[in-house]
This record gives structure tokens, sequence and C-alpha cells, in this order.
């Protein structure tokens, strides 16, 4: 770099000035040899593994999506490993009423954990969504329709484990059995599973099943906010053989239009049937019972702030609790069942308030207990 100093100057004056700063560039000669890739590989662009036709099988780790819609004759896809992500990319997976949508297939003694599969379509097959021995996964946004059994089916039985799965924002439809069923038979187990945000329509069955017997457990799940409805059968029905249901709850989920009860508790003398909880549910037009609790099993369950009103069928009662063991019913409102609340003795309640217009102001009526029931 170097200045410049230039001057015109006439009669003694100078009449002009400039400085210049030069810069010196680089070696304009190219590096020996081609050049070099400038572009990013596909592998860095999509990361993950591309499913472009069925049946497909993932056994090792890692990231897979679709990239179109697909048709199978039995099996979708089938995921036998730990570690898996599928997405279906909003494309749908439709089957030919046989095999399953997606198989999770964990075993007794390696089960398939921290699956996730999300966004899409399956239907049409047997079983839409069927997780066995399936444990810490994620399913979520899928639409599951047409299956010729069940849309959902979490697998626990004969020993196995199929536990602390998430399914969330899912909608069955159309399945010829249950919409989900949950499954802990013969020394198995399904617990801790939540199932939050999803709609079970028109099925041919129950919308929503839990099942155990022979010694197995279904305990500590969780259905909330879920719509139930239009379903041929009961819309909820937990149905307990010789085995433990415990410690699980109902809670904000619409039950609606099924053709039998809205949601049903059951446990033979053999089982232990325990902290259960339906509450903050609105039951409205199942033609049958809203709430039943009954079976010598069943006991200290909490049935709390449900609206149950609607019925299409007589006789029915709006809320309905037999059984030698205690239960506690509170702040439940019923309306035009034929009875609207049955209790047998050893159940505990709030007071039944079958007055209409206000309320008593008096201190310690039925009307200002914090426990009452309303009855219309």
């Amino acid at each position: 770099m170097f200045n410049k100093l230039c001057a015109t100057v006439s009669a003694g004056v100078m009449i002009g000035c400039c400085a210049e700063t030069v810069f010196a560039q680089g070696s304009l000669t190219p590096p020996p040899g081609p050049p070099g890739p400038s572009m990013k590989t596909l592998a860095q662009v999509e990361p993950r593994t591309p499913i472009m036709d069925v049946p497909y099988a993932i056994t090792q780790p890692g990231s897979y999506y679709l990239t179109t819609n697909l048709v199978a004759t039995f099996n979708g896809i089938t995921i036998s490993t730990n570690d898996v992500t599928v997405d279906l990319m909003g494309f749908s997976l439709t089957g030919s009423q046989k095999g399953t949508g997606v198989l999770v297939d964990g075993k007794t003694n390696a089960p398939c954990r921290n699956i996730v599969v999300r966004n899409g379509t399956i239907k049409s097959f047997s079983y839409g969504l069927r997780l066995v021995n399936a444990q810490n996964g994620l399913f979520e946004y899928l639409a599951v329709s047409e299956s010729v059994s069940t849309g959902i089916t979490l697998d626990g039985d004969s020993g196995g484990d199929c536990s602390g799965n998430r399914i969330a924002n899912c909608g069955v439809s159309g399945s010829g059995a249950f919409g989900i069923l949950l499954s802990g038979a013969l020394a198995g187990k399904c617990d801790g599973n939540s199932i939050s945000d999803c709609t079970f329509r028109k099925n041919a069955n129950s919308g929503v099943r839990i099942d155990t017997g022979s010694g197995g457990q279904c305990n500590q799940n969780e259905f909330r906010n879920c719509m139930i409805q239009d379903n041929a059968s009961i819309g909820i029905f937990f149905f307990v053989a010789d085995s433990r249901c415990c410690g699980n709850v109902i809670e904000g989920c619409n039950v609606s239009g099924n053709a039998s009860s809205g949601i049903d508790l059951y446990g033979d003398a053999n089982s232990t049937v325990t902290g259960n909880r339906i509450s903050l549910c609105t039951l409205y037009g199942n033609k049958s019972d809203g709430i039943k609790l009954y079976g010598h099993g069943v006991s200290a369950s909490l049935i709390s702030g449900n609206l149950v009103s609607g019925t299409r069928g007589t006789p029915t009662y709006g809320i309905y609790v037999s059984g030698r063991s205690p239960n506690l019913i509170v702040q439940n409102t019923c309306f035009g069942h034929t009875q609207n609340f049955y209790f047998e003795a050893a159940a505990t309640y709030g007071p039944i308030v079958t007055a209409s217009g206000a309320l008593s102001t008096t201190n310690g009526a039925a009307g200002l207990s914090p426990w009452a029931n309303f009855s219309r």
C-alpha cells in the first residue's frame, strides 16, 4: 500500500490535491487439481431413510419417512427395534383388509422402546396400529379407519409389557371391533399409557376397551379430553376378570350417542379394581346407563363432576354403583333417566338435590354442600 500526492500549481498556488489508497490483490493463479464439491449430499439435505414400497421391515434405529401413498397386500410397516421414528408425511398407508398397517413387534424379553409414528392415514387393514410389547413410544396425528378388527391395539398379553406409551391427537373410526383396546391378560401388563385429545367414533363394538384377565393388569392409564361417540356398544368399557385394574383416570371426555352405556367399569370378585377416577366428563344420549360401576371387585373409586343426560333408552340409570365395597360419588349432575342415581349401601355420596329454583342459602343445607349431586 502506498500514498500518492498530486497537485496542480499555477502562479505558486496549489489548486487541488488528492490522496489515493491502493490494496494489493491475491494471486489470480487457480489452485492445482479439479474444484471440490460445493453442494450438500442428499443424506445431508434429508438425513432420513425413505420408504417407497411396502411391506417394509425396520430393523435398525433411525428416522424413516413415506414418499407417497402406499398400498399393502398384508402388513404395511413392521418395526422390531428401538429408537425409531416414522413420519407418514401426510400420506396414506392402505391395506386389503388383512395384516396390520403399522406393527411395533416387540418381544417379552426384548420390548421395542422409544418408537414414534406420526402424521398420516392408516386404513383398511385387519389391525390399524398394533403395539406389541412397546414401551415409551409416541403415536400422534394419525387417522385410523376401516379396520376389520381393532383400530389401535396396545398388547401386553402373555407375560408381556406394553406400558408408558402416549397416543395423542388421533382419530379412529369404522373399526369392526373396538376403536382402541388396551390388553394386559395372561400375566401381562398394560400400564401407564396416556391417550389424549383423540376421537373414537362409529366403531362396531366399544369405542374404548380395557381388557385384562388371568393374572394380568392394566394400571395407571389415562384417557383425557377424548371424544367417544356413536359406537355400536359401550362407549368406554373396563372388563376386569381375575386380575388388577387400578389407578386409571377418565377425565374431560365427551361420551355420547353410544348404543349401550356411556362408561362401564366391571370387576369380578377375584379382581382388584381400586383407585380409578371418572371426572369432568359429559355423557349425552347414550342408550343405556350413563356411568356404571359394578362387580364385587370394584372399590375406592371416585365419580365426580360429571354431567349425564339425554338418555335414549328405558329404563336407565344416570349413575349406577353396586357392589359391597365403598366408592365415592360427588358433585355430579344427572337429567332425565328413569332413576338418575342408584347406590348400594357401601357407597359414600354427596346429598342429592332434586329441588328446582334457587338453592337454599341456609348453612348446612343440601344446596350448599360442596359434595352435592343434582338430579332432575
